[in-house]
């Protein structure tokens, strides 16, 4: 960042009516000059010199020269990315345009159409904004939605109208989220694995929904978890382990003896993958359901077939004494609470349903 530009952004911070002598008029001009002499003069820096700005003045826009992690939102910024104050946290620049006016969003609400192009800033747990219909606002009607919170802090609920859909989908460089097109889903920033400053912003098409403009963060549509779809990251555990919806996706290894990996209530489109990584003959390993779910399907051996009947509250288990490293299954729920709640689809080694 320029000396310039440092001088300026020390003003920006520094600067304050109960200084001035003069009138409000004079604190306007003021903050007029200044906010040009930020945007044409020393416009560019790096990740670092924009955190060493603790306050920045709201409205400040810069060119990244340097990227790295802005700690007042947690933005991830590479060379040539243009990022906004926003009064709260850094933002990508190009996702702001056109949404002017900023509001908290501390409690649920039903949203109007005099409200459009206003960025909420998400600000308590458990809210729910209320889209209106699409086909009484028409076109254009726009809203962008800030999670304020501190990770895991904070999960918010965008609804659209009865008759309404939310149409398309985003990527956000782990996860691609395509909606499922289908009237009345619920898209909801999970509280488990939210982020300070995950956003999203949706448009209306006048017609029978709302159009994804941009979004990122882990999103999951109500009901439709299928549609997302997770890379296949590895996580090896060495203990018992309460797996979340938000691993979806994920390969589990195990390697210490006699753990279990605890299933959530099946969600359709869920889908895990548990792998034995110790040695033959080492461990026994578990996969326990809820109460009211069971896990069926049939597991083809070289030599036989084991059937799991799926009833419910049953394990499926590893046996320890034929166990071999790399023994895995995969289990894809099915949303039905009962013995098909959850469906093997594939597997290797001997497993064993709960006696």
């Amino acid at each position: 960042m320029s000396t310039s530009l440092e001088k300026t952004g020390y003003l920006a911070e520094s600067l304050s009516r109960n200084q001035l002598t003069d009138t409000n008029a004079l604190f306007g001009k003021l903050a007029s000059v200044l906010s040009k002499a930020l945007k044409v003069e020393g416009n560019s820096a790096t990740a670092a010199a924009l955190n060493a700005l603790t306050t920045p003045m709201p409205g400040l826009l810069v060119t990244i020269t340097t990227g790295g992690t802005l700690t007042l939102g947690s933005l991830s910024v590479s060379t040539n990315d243009t990022v906004y104050f926003n009064g709260l946290i850094w933002v990508k620049a190009q996702w702001v345009q056109n949404v002017a006016p900023t509001a908290a969003f501390a409690e649920s609400a039903a949203l109007a159409a005099a409200a459009s192009g206003t960025l909420y800033l998400v600000g308590a747990d458990a809210t729910v904004a209320t889209l209106p219909s699409s086909a009484v606002v028409g076109a254009g009607i726009k809203y962008a939605f800030v999670n304020a919170g501190a990770d895991a802090a904070y999960g918010f609920t965008i609804s659209p109208n009865a008759s309404d859909k939310i149409m398309g989908s985003f990527n956000n460089g782990k996860v691609l989220i395509t909606m499922s097109a289908t009237d009345n889903k619920d898209l909801v920033n999970t509280k488990s694995t939210a982020k300070r400053g995950d956003y999203m912003i949706l448009e209306s098409d006048g017609v029978d929904g709302w159009y994804v403009v941009g979004g990122i963060g882990i999103w999951t549509e109500e009901s439709q978890l299928v549609k997302n779809e997770v890379p296949r990251t590895v996580e090896i555990k060495t203990d018992n382990y309460a797996v979340l919806a938000g691993d979806s996706g994920k390969i589990f290894g195990m390697g210490t003896d006699a753990k279990t990996f605890s299933l959530p209530a099946t969600v359709a489109g869920l889908k895990y993958t548990f792998i034995n990584t110790g040695a033959a003959g080492n461990n026994i390993l578990t996969i326990s359901p809820v109460a009211a779910d069971g896990i069926s399907g049939t597991i083809t051996l070289a030599q036989s077939v084991v059937v799991d009947a799926g009833v419910v509250n049953k394990d499926l288990i590893n046996t320890k004494a034929t166990s071999q490293a790399g023994d895995s299954v995969t289990l894809i729920g099915t949303g039905v609470t009962g013995t098909t709640a959850w469906i093997i689809v594939v597997s290797t080694g001997i497993w064993a349903a709960e006696g």
